[in-house]
């Protein structure tokens, strides 16, 4: 689903600097968002929230991590590696926002994951972040195969198990 909500760079973020800089005073995107969150939780009711961890600093992530720390549940959230900043440094650190305590968990994307390759591009950004459709969808491929070390998958953190709500390899 997609919120009619202004990224970065129409709230004042003009350049890379800008977007990697921290968010700036007065940018209250995250409070909106929240507000907006809250009524899709009530209703539709999910077992899970997927949520950024804010790997990369973009602001547009690190906004979304402070409106579902506002919205959520923490134990309905599971918080996914942003890509494509997982993909220029694995080694990438979270948000310090996120709760303490999270656990890793290795979900299987297998059965989803040319749905997923479809879907998940910004056809904005194709170009600029992975130099085209193919190669985007190669780099994403690549990933969740290295992801699950040999199988597709996605590296989760939560605070509660979510082993039934996939299939966790």
């Amino acid at each position: 689903m997609h919120l009619p909500l202004p990224e970065a760079p129409h709230r004042g973020y003009h350049c890379a600097g800008a977007l990697f800089g921290g968010v700036r005073a007065g940018d209250h995107l995250d409070v909106t968002l929240a507000a907006r969150l809250v009524l899709l939780l009530d209703e539709h009711e999910p077992a899970l929230v997927l949520a950024p961890q804010g790997l990369g600093g973009h602001v547009d992530h690190l906004q979304v991590v402070e409106a579902v720390l506002l919205a959520c549940d923490p134990a309905t959230v599971a918080w996914y590696r942003d890509t494509p900043y997982v993909i220029r440094d694995p080694a990438a650190t979270p948000s310090p926002r996120l709760p303490t305590g999270l656990r890793e968990q290795v979900v299987a994307i297998d059965a989803v994951l040319p749905a997923k390759l479809a879907a998940s591009c910004y056809a904005s950004q194709l170009g600029f972040q992975f130099g085209g459709g193919p190669a985007a969808r190669a780099a994403l491929t690549a990933l969740a195969t290295s992801e699950g070390r040999g199988a597709p998958a996605e590296r989760l953190h939560s605070a509660t198990a979510i082993a039934n709500l996939f299939s966790i390899v």
